[in-house]
């Protein structure tokens, strides 16, 4: 009997529009047969049209929908389980919610991002929304990047294991601002949290980077070793070079130590 039913009745949205498109269609084309049976041609004339356009129109009207909400067409009977149902949902409006931040331009408003971001962190999709401020920082919009790093510093649980990339984004917001004393503060956390084995190259150069534009030596030089000596300083080096183009000249010094303890070796 349960078989039946799920035959018989529609189990999602998709088997509701067939059933109302079927019943449109199968009402009309019988009042079409009275219709002529009266000779009333130019009702009769109404009804054929719209027997024709009706499938068109729906079918158009369809494919617009699978095209910018397909999601919608699904119900929970069509999936495993409801977690299944729920991750779907919440994955197309995270979706939706990165496209609107591609659209955004130089001009908008750093409070639509802030609102972005609110919806996303209330996802707890916090990737998603380190990804849209980061969006700033590619742009060089290093003000609007500081702040809405800054934002996400405070709403994000520290906790949280992405809350790191949060606050090592601030500081390389911070650098290109020129605000070298924030930066190093901020990164040294970042490093904390990491802990110093398992921190990036990336960390440490900025750490580094800090250090030298502030004239701090003795702890640059300190620094510096650590990230010569990083699995990843070599696959980086070019990007380094090219962020920081006036630390070139120190960055060649590091390719040079490390090349007279592989000739030593």
């Amino acid at each position: 009997m349960t078989d039946f039913k799920k035959r018989i009745y529609p189990q999602n949205p998709l088997g509701i529009i067939a059933l109302f498109v079927f019943f449109i269609e199968a009402i009309s084309t019988i009042s079409l047969k009275f219709v002529l049976t009266q000779g009333d041609d130019k009702l009769a004339e109404i009804l054929i049209w719209f027997i024709v356009l009706f499938p068109t129109v729906i079918a158009l009207l369809f494919f617009m929908l699978l095209w910018l909400r397909r999601e919608v067409l699904y119900s929970p009977h069509d999936f495993k389980n409801d977690d299944s149902f729920v991750g779907l949902i919440n994955k197309m409006e995270t979706l939706e919610m990165r496209q609107e931040v591609v659209d955004f331009d130089i001009d908008t408003n750093i409070k639509d991002y802030l609102k972005i971001l609110d919806r996303l962190i209330e996802k707890n999709d916090i990737v998603g929304a380190i990804r849209v401020a980061r969006n700033l920082l590619k742009e060089n919009r290093f003000e609007s990047s500081t702040s809405v790093f800054q934002y996400l510093s405070e709403k994000v649980d520290p906790t949280h294991p992405q809350y790191y990339r949060v606050l090592s984004n601030l500081s390389y917001s911070l650098i290109g601002m020129a605000r070298f004393q924030e930066a190093k503060k901020t990164m040294k956390q970042v490093i904390e949290i990491r802990t110093p084995a398992l921190a990036g190259a990336w960390h440490y150069a900025a750490l580094a980077f800090s250090c030298y534009k502030l004239g701090q030596q003795a702890e640059y030089d300190q620094v510096m070793k650590t990230l010569c000596s990083h699995r990843d300083f070599s696959y980086n080096m070019d990007s380094f070079v090219y962020l920081y183009p006036e630390w070139k000249e120190e960055i060649q010094k590091c390719v040079l130590e490390i090349k007279k303890v592989i000739t030593c070796n």
